[in-house]
């Protein structure tokens, strides 16, 4: 109206509120470009996921059937409370002496007399008890007991003056040799074993001033459990006077595949697996190197390693099962006679069976090594095929929010453990100078930094270094809580939630993805859902984008997809639905592929685009000239 104001219509609620559906129901023809694009990148993410997924849960199951915890356990810890024994020092009229409690080499004889032969040799009023000869009622001693010495040599101390007049002959404790060996039948009786112990200790050379380490072996098996146990009682006579003891037992099925066929098919699946990822990951070097283009990364090196390492545990596995399956085990021990039928005291036995004895303890012994490096390779390789599993989940910012933290914050971790390390040097140092000369945790510098850590986590005797000096341990374990852990662990908390913080302020800035829905679009495409309930609208309108049918839209709605896949509303609704997922997923997907780029390569796309907007701004100005110029 001339001379009044210019009203604007407002337009009315239900208006409003369908042209906002409208807007949420269309999308530029970028995002749709995405969205088909994104649909292929994700079918093949979702497709491999499952296969390292797969593959660690296949690992960790042959790995538990081929090293049967569960059995291991119960044998072990018969074994350990029949031979290791610990207890009170009190002594009374039926107090023995207890493994744990030697000191001197004169409780090495009273430990053996009465102690460990009784547990382990024939009991001479049982001899018809079936149970007669085992360890703990089930573990049969196969072959006979090992003994084994080192001594250490004699060498000039090389003191000067009053001091090397004093004690010039010293022992190289470092460095000792092998002195005696030689093994007591599993048939033989406790007196007859004790009285040949007893006949040692008399002669005054077995056990003496250089002896620096005994070593007590045995093999049992366990029908029960059908386990073979390799047990070694060490006892390292310290130049100090005192008596460390130690213990190593280790554990080998002897029939691993009899009893189930299980770890049979496991292997055999894991070892397809293991072959097509080789094959697929040469493949994809193979065309990388081909295209000039690079391979390796950080992920595809551990996809090598992982794969490296699930072979290296099958390789130590086949070797370990060589040694179980070799029927020269059986023979030697049939041959040996497993009943007594040697006298190892008489020389003649010896000449004959020693040999064999060997053998047997040197087979048993290797298989027992082998168990232990099969048992640290299968850690290892649980360990990488963890890490493999979340590499496989770096498409998806949901899914990769572990990998993107540690990543966020591995700049920042470095030079703080650097500081860290410096720090915990010198509580380490410190603790070994204070309180090394009376605690055994304190003694060595290996010993100290496991003690430290462990005190990081709680895991601390105070009382220990208490007694020690009270005043020098307070103001020593204080020091090192307020800066190991009040300071520099807290710290460490607060890196890493910084990167937590990041990570997350990123993908706050994008629209938000969905791993329920993104799965569910590309899996129902795959079993095809999408053809039967949907007409295959999905693969057509993906045609139409690629053919370049839809090329002049600049958005994509739902009323053009009806028009043009020639679908009802409903169907375009639901469509446009699954675009707008996809073409989230695509515009990350882009991102990540740029970012993924040389700053050359980004630099060129850049200039070649700003190139294309430039030419597209002037033919559009040149058309809108044309037609200012027709109109005049």
């Amino acid at each position: 109206m001339p001379g009044g104001d210019v009203v604007t219509p407002i337009p009315s609620e239900p208006t409003q509120k369908k042209q906002e559906e409208n807007e949420n129901l269309s999308l530029t023809f970028q995002d749709a470009v995405n969205a088909v694009m994104a649909r292929q990148s994700l079918k093949g993410h979702f497709m491999y996921l499952p296969f390292p997924l797969i593959l660690f849960v296949l690992f960790a199951w042959a790995a538990l059937v081929h090293i049967p915890i569960g059995d291991m356990y119960p044998a072990e810890t018969g074994l350990s409370t029949a031979l290791i024994t610990t207890g009170t020092d009190a002594i009374t009229e039926n107090t023995t002496m207890k493994f744990k409690n030697i000191q001197t080499q004169e409780d090495v004889y009273a430990w053996l007399t009465d102690t460990l032969f009784p547990v382990v040799f024939v009991r001479p009023d049982s001899n018809e008890d079936p149970t007669n000869n085992r360890i703990a009622y089930y573990h049969k001693i196969l072959g006979s007991v090992e003994f084994k010495t080192w001594v250490a040599a004699e060498k000039d101390c090389g003191l000067e003056g009053s001091y090397g007049m004093i004690y010039n002959v010293c022992h190289d404790f470092d460095n000792p040799v092998v002195d005696t060996q030689f093994y007591v039948d599993s048939a033989t009786t406790t007196d007859i074993a004790k009285n040949f112990i007893l006949e040692k200790k008399d002669e005054g050379t077995w056990l003496n001033q250089s002896t620096a380490e005994l070593q007590i072996s045995l093999a049992t098996y366990n029908g029960e459990l059908n386990l073979i146990c390799v047990t070694s009682l060490i006892l390292n006579f310290q130049p100090g006077g005192f008596v460390e003891t130690d213990y190593k037992m280790a554990s080998i099925p002897a029939d691993p595949y009899h009893m189930s066929p299980t770890g049979l098919v496991l292997d055999i699946i894991i070892g397809v697996f293991v072959i097509g990822t080789v094959l697929y990951e040469g493949k994809i070097a193979f065309d990388r190197i081909r295209a000039k283009k690079p391979y390796w990364d950080f992920w595809r090196l551990v996809e090598w390693i992982s794969i490296a390492a699930v072979i290296l545990f099958y390789i130590l596995w086949i070797i370990l099962c060589g040694f179980i399956y070799d029927s020269t085990l059986s023979s030697q021990l049939l041959s040996l006679g497993v009943q007594g039928k040697f006298d190892y005291s008489k020389e003649e036995d010896v000449l004959i069976a020693g040999q064999l004895l060997v053998s047997i303890m040197d087979r048993v012994r290797s298989m027992g090594s082998l168990m232990v490096a099969v048992r640290l390779a299968g850690m290892a390789s649980l360990f990488l095929l963890i890490v493999r599993v979340l590499g496989s989940l770096r498409f998806h910012p949901r899914l990769n929010i572990v990998t993107a933290t540690l990543g966020a914050a591995l700049n920042s971790l470095q030079p703080f453990f650097f500081v860290f390390v410096i720090c915990l040097a010198a509580f380490v140092t410190s603790g070994c100078l204070l309180f090394g000369e009376k605690l055994e945790h304190f003694s060595t510098i290996g010993f100290t930094i496991v003690t430290v850590v462990n005190m990081l986590f709680g895991q601390f005797d105070l009382d220990a270094i208490f007694e020690v000096d009270y005043l020098i341990a307070l103001v020593w374990y204080w020091c090192a809580m307020i800066v190991l852990f009040l300071v520099l662990f807290n710290m460490l908390l607060a890196i890493v939630l910084a990167a937590f913080d990041q990570v997350r302020d990123v993908n706050s800035d994008v629209p938000s993805r969905s791993v329920r829905k993104e799965f569910s679009i590309i899996a129902k495409e795959m079993i095809g859902v999408d053809r039967f309930l949907h007409r295959g609208s999905t693969k057509r309108f993906r045609q139409s984008i690629t053919s370049g049918q839809l090329d002049n839209l600049t958005h994509v709605s739902s009323h053009n997809l009806c028009e043009h896949l020639e679908i009802d509303d409903k169907e375009a609704k639901s469509l446009m639905n699954r675009l707008k997922v996809l073409s989230r997923a695509g515009a990350d997907l882009n991102q990540v592929k740029l970012e993924e780029k040389k700053p050359s390569e980004r630099g060129g796309e850049n200039l070649k685009e700003l190139h294309g907007k430039v030419e597209r701004l002037e033919q559009t100005i040149s058309k809108l000239v044309a037609s200012l110029e027709k109109s005049s």
